[in-house]
C-alpha cells in the first residue's frame, strides 16, 4: 500500500473514531498513531483544507490524554451597509447561508445585538451580528460539535457556511478550536502539548504569555498550512493551557490559526 492510501485510510480512521464513542481509549491511541504517522510522511499544501486542519487539531489533543471537549469552528466576516439598511442587509445574509430561523434582537455589553441559533445532528450553531459606526455590519457563526461524534456534521457546516458566504461575496473567515481536559497540573500538561507538537513536525513558538495558572503560546508549525502575519512569520497554530485551581484538572486548547471568541 503506497503512502497516498495510507494517508486516505488514516483519515476514514479518524472519523469513524469521532462518530463511535464506545471505542475504547487503547483503540483511540493506535488510530492515532495511525495519523501522525501518515501526517509525518505526506508532503502537506501550504492551503490545507478545513477537515484536514480541524482533524489535525483533534489528534494534537488526543495526545494529551484525558478526555475530549466539543469542538469549536467559528466563521466570520463583515460586509458594508448602513444603520438604515442594516435589517434588510442581515435578512439577505441569512438568506444567503440558507437558514430559517429569526434573528432576535438582545442587548449585551451595552449595546444592542442580533442572535440566531440552529442546529444539525451532533452539532449546534450560534450566531451574532451587530452594526458599528464604520458603515460596516460584523457577524460570528459558532459551531460547536459534540465530542462523540459531532466534529465531522460541524466541519461539514462551516465548510458550506464559508462557501456560500465566499461566493456570495461577503468578507469571510475562520478559525477552529479543539481541546482536551486532562487530570494534570499546568506543567504537566503544557510538556505534553509541546511534545504532541514537536511529534507532528516543526514548531517555531513566535508569542509567548505565561501567568500562575495558564500558558499560551503562538507558532509557525510545518504541518498546518497558511495562517496570519506575526513577529516577520505566519502564525498558523496557537495552544493554550489552563489549570483550575479548585478541580486540578487542565484544559489545553488548540486552535488555528488563533483562537478566537465570538467579538
Amino acid at each position: 500500500m503506497n503512502k497516498k492510501h495510507i494517508g486516505k485510510l488514516a483519515v476514514l480512521c479518524l472519523i469513524l473514531l469521532s462518530l463511535c464513542g464506545a471505542i475504547k481509549v487503547g483503540m483511540e491511541s493506535s488510530f492515532t498513531a495511525g495519523w501522525l504517522q501518515s501526517s509525518k510522511e505526506q508532503d502537506l499544501a501550504p492551503a490545507v483544507d478545513m477537515d484536514k486542519k480541524v482533524n489535525t487539531l483533534w489528534v494534537l489533543a488526543d495526545l494529551i490524554g484525558g478526555r475530549h471537549l466539543p469542538t469549536t469552528i467559528t466563521v466570520q466576516g463583515s460586509f458594508g451597509t448602513t444603520a438604515a439598511h442594516f435589517e434588510q442587509a442581515r435578512e439577505e445574509w441569512k438568506k444567503t447561508i440558507q437558514v430559517n430561523a429569526s434573528f432576535k434582537a438582545v442587548t449585551e455589553h451595552g449595546r444592542e445585538v442580533f442572535r440566531l441559533h440552529y442546529q444539525g445532528l451532533g452539532w449546534e450553531s450560534r450566531v451574532l451580528m451587530f452594526f458599528e459606526q464604520d458603515g460596516k455590519a460584523y457577524y460570528t457563526v459558532t459551531i460547536e460539535g459534540a465530542s462523540d461524534g459531532g466534529r465531522k456534521g460541524a466541519i461539514e457546516e462551516a465548510e458550506r457556511l464559508y462557501m456560500v458566504l465566499k461566493e456570495a461575496e461577503y468578507a469571510v473567515d475562520w478559525n477552529a478550536a479543539v481541546r482536551a481536559e486532562a487530570a494534570l497540573d499546568l506543567k504537566e500538561a503544557w510538556s505534553k502539548a509541546e511534545q504532541a507538537i514537536q511529534e507532528m513536525g516543526e514548531a517555531l513558538p513566535l508569542d509567548r504569555y505565561e501567568d500562575d495558572r495558564t500558558i499560551s503560546v503562538s507558532y509557525h508549525v510545518s504541518y498546518m498550512g497558511q495562517g496570519v502575519k506575526m513577529k516577520d512569520s505566519t502564525v498558523n497554530l496557537q495552544v493554550a493551557a489552563h489549570e483550575n485551581g479548585e478541580t486540578g484538572l487542565t484544559k489545553v486548547t488548540f486552535g488555528t490559526p488563533l483562537i478566537a471568541g465570538e467579538y
